[in-house]
């Protein structure tokens, strides 16, 4: 018979591990609890993606895609081919200070027998009969503004490195600036090469400058060394052969390179020579000119041909006026940039600096997101005693002289609850019913008692100053508060509630409600002429599409008029040496609206950037003067975005300016001007045209707490009037370490006051109160480099 030793051990039952997911007897209230307001996300299950088509209708649709691309690749190359085909435009970029562009010019010229073309500054036209193509290239110096917009133009670019010198620091700021915007094809070239030793210490020479430009352009894979004649070819076969990728913003639009300016006197009528590239040609379509605005068509002609002209008695300008390819119809953009002012039949309203009719009332109190607190006359609270466990229903039938029998035999009771109302009153903000107050749940509104040793004594002026100074002071010897980038000082002297009287409170900044269309007395006065998109995106795709067809094909040589021009135009490109560029504008890009720019600070500049500083914005084929916003970038329900008052750098913000629409992603250069010419400040590109995006100012006014029992806290140095107290009463403070509570009552006449938080406070807190204004962003001007 087995004895005890032999049956087997068992744990006991307290040592098996509890399972918190198993409970037998769970109430709603208590998974409630345990729940915590959290709701579990519904679950999809792995959607398994089912091939309905066969291997080869797969097969036939890659097929398609790829005959649908060689197409377009013939099509882009075909204003190219031809006796009259279009020449592929070459920019030329020195990088260094010891390099030239008229001598690599030469160098790849005499490669394919050319060496008689003249090379100078500018336009420089070779046909490469070797190849059956023509080139035109663009020559220009060390000139930041020139290098960018033959960048701007061109089909391929050709950089200059020197293998004695290192790029400098205007060589890099081009780079950056030139990868910024976009760019075509590109070609990395060397000079003098020749003068270093030794061939392994080329090839180092080489290798190494590769290295560098493959930084920026990773796509690179060879440098040329343009010295010598066989590598100048490869160059010239390159540029001859490849297929130009392109820009895409640019793609998207017509541009011409001015090969030719003049000007008519007695129409007051620009002529540019040049070839339509990019898309058609619209004559409806506004044109701008760089530096000088948005102009109209006056028609556009072909360009005759030089040995048709020759031997020929008639007059060019009959033979022009009967080759008129295109000419504006009624639906021609005009160069109207505002809508008209709109003028009501009744009288406007006038306003106030708050916002508010000149004839209603004038507000007691902040403006807390759309309301005004305190607006209308209170008949004063009355405190009516109640006995102990009367209802709020039954409150009501109560009358103040149906209250005076009971009072007195409840008066102990009550007393004692009132001993304990500051106590109950932290246990929560709930607002009291007016004409009758409970004594065992005291509003956070309703005044407090206090005992000898409580009693408010408000200090002399003299000793109050000092201590403020000297508050103040041990403020300003600490490291700047990250926690609050936006803290200010209520004046001493003068009243909050009229120095920030531009100003409202926000119960939430994501999710509070802020009307963009309500009528604002700081709106710029051009504010509701604005073009304004409802559906930016549909807009942008329309019009985009409506761009890519009619108008003059692109690869046509044209003379475009442009209607009344001014001469200072004509007589600043006369010499040819800079580039000169016309860019058709789409539908609507010449009203004027609200443009965003996601932009980002360069890693070079390490100088403040501060909101509002003057700047020079490049947005595509325009440049402007501006003095842009920046706000947060983010969306959020409300539409509500913060005012930042510097560009940060490593984080990406979004630049507001008010300015001529653009559609499509176009790239964007901020540059700042400084002594030592254009420096890079930062880089992006357009983001959208709403004007409904809010861009607020936030302030926080921060208090001292000077006593502090359990949640009730006695709060100085955020106001010095009693007034000002009462008219911010309605907004939430809050603290840096993370407490919130509501203004409770006012102490005495220099601004303390007592406030209730959700937690206890040390005295090491800071107590804080935002503020928050909307801010407009500013008109832009057109920049033109002075000559």
């Amino acid at each position: 018979m087995a004895g005890p030793e032999s049956t087997g051990h068992h744990h006991r039952s307290s040592l098996k591990s509890k399972k918190p997911y198993k409970s037998r007897h769970s109430s709603k209230s208590a998974v409630k609890d345990k729940l915590k307001g959290k709701v579990e996300r519904p679950t999809e299950g792995a959607k398994t993606k089912k091939h309905t088509s066969t291997k080869a209708d797969r097969r036939n649709a890659a097929k398609q895609v790829q005959a649908k691309k060689r197409e377009e690749t013939i099509r882009n190359n075909r204003i190219f081919d031809g006796r009259r085909g279009a020449p592929r435009i070459v920019a030329i970029v020195p990088l260094c200070a010891d390099v030239d562009g008229v001598n690599v010019v030469k160098n790849l010229n005499a490669s394919i027998e050319q060496q008689d073309v003249e090379v100078k500054n500018g336009l420089v036209n070779v046909q490469a009969e070797r190849f059956k193509q023509k080139l035109q290239y663009i020559v220009v110096d060390r000139d930041y503004v020139s290098i960018v917009d033959a960048c701007k133009a061109a089909d391929f670019t050709v950089f200059i490195l020197s293998a004695n010198q290192e790029v400098d620091e205007f060589g890099e700021l081009c780079l950056r600036s030139i990868q910024s915007q976009g760019i075509s094809n590109v070609v990395t070239v060397v000079q003098h090469l020749d003068t270093v030793d030794g061939i392994k210490t080329k090839a180092d020479v080489k290798k190494s400058l590769l290295s560098f430009i493959s930084y920026f352009f990773p796509t690179e894979e060879k440098v040329h060394a343009i010295d010598s004649p066989a590598e100048a070819l490869n160059v010239v076969r390159a540029l001859c052969t490849q297929h130009p990728s392109g820009i895409n913003w640019r793609e998207n639009r017509s541009y011409v390179l001015a090969e030719s300016v003049s000007y008519e006197e007695e129409s007051n009528n620009l002529v540019v020579e040049g070839i339509v590239r990019g898309k058609g040609l619209n004559v409806d379509r506004l044109v701008h000119i760089q530096g000088w605005g948005d102009y109209q068509i006056e028609k556009i002609c072909s360009v005759p041909e030089e040995n048709n002209k020759k031997g020929r008695g008639m007059d060019v300008d009959m033979e022009e006026a009967n080759n008129v390819l295109a000419v504006p119809t009624e639906e021609q953009d005009s160069t109207e940039a505002l809508a008209p002012e709109e003028e009501d039949d009744d009288e406007e309203m006038e306003m106030d600096s708050r916002g508010v009719e000149g004839g209603a009332a004038q507000p007691k109190g902040v403006r807390l997101d759309d309301h005004y607190y305190f607006d209308k006359e209170e008949a004063p609270v009355k405190n009516i005693k109640l006995p102990k466990g009367t209802s709020k229903y039954q409150a009501e039938w109560i009358t103040e002289e149906g209250s005076d029998a009971e009072s007195s035999s409840s008066e102990d009771e009550d007393d004692e609850d009132m001993d304990n109302g500051e106590e109950d009153d932290d246990e929560g903000f709930d607002e009291p019913r007016r004409g009758v107050s409970f004594a065992t749940a005291q509003s956070e509104y309703a005044p407090t008692e206090f005992g000898e040793d409580e009693m408010h004594v408000d200090l002399d002026p003299e000793e109050e100053m000092a201590q403020l100074e000297a508050y103040r002071q041990s403020q300003r010897e600490r490291s700047d508060d990250l926690e609050f980038p936006d803290e200010v000082e209520a004046p001493p002297d003068a009243l909050a509630s009229e120095r920030f009287k531009k100003y409202r409170g926000m119960k939430s900044f994501r999710t509070s409600p802020w009307d963009a269309d309500e009528s604002d007395p700081n709106a710029p006065p051009e504010w509701k002429r604005l073009a304004r998109f409802e559906n930016y995106k549909a807009t942008k795709n329309r019009v985009i599409k409506q761009g890519q067809f009619g108008g003059v094909a692109a690869g046509t040589r044209v003379l475009i008029y442009l209607r009344d021009c001014p001469r200072e135009i004509a007589r600043k490109h006369d010499g040819g040496s800079k580039p000169f560029l016309l860019t058709s504008l789409l539908q609507y890009e010449h009203k004027t609206t609200v443009l965003n720019f996601q932009v980002t600070p360069n890693t070079e500049y390490n100088e403040p950037i501060k909101a509002k500083d003057p700047l020079i914005l490049q947005c595509g084929a325009r440049r402007y003067v501006v003095k842009p916003l920046y706000s947060q970038f983010g969306n959020s329900s409300n539409n509500v975005a913060k005012f930042e008052r510097y560009l940060h750098p490593g984080r990406t913000s979004v630049a507001t300016v008010i300015g001529p629409a653009v559609f499509g992603n176009v790239p964007v250069l901020l540059l700042r001007e400084t002594p030592a010419g254009l420096k890079l400040v930062a880089s992006g590109s357009f983001l959208d045209t709403d004007h409904r995006r809010v861009i607020a100012k936030r302030i926080v006014l921060t208090g001292h707490p000077y006593k502090i029992h359990k949640r009730v806290v006695t709060i100085r140095y955020m106001f010095f009037s009693d007034h000002d107290v009462n008219w911010f009463k309605a907004i939430q403070l809050f603290t840096k370490y993370g407490k919130t509570g509501y203004i409770k009552e006012s102490l005495g006449t220099h601004g303390y006051f007592k406030a209730t938080f959700d937690a206890k406070i040390n005295q090491q807190d800071t107590i804080g109160m935002s503020l928050y204004k909307r801010v407009f962003p500013r008109m832009v001007e057109n920049w033109r480099e002075e000559a």
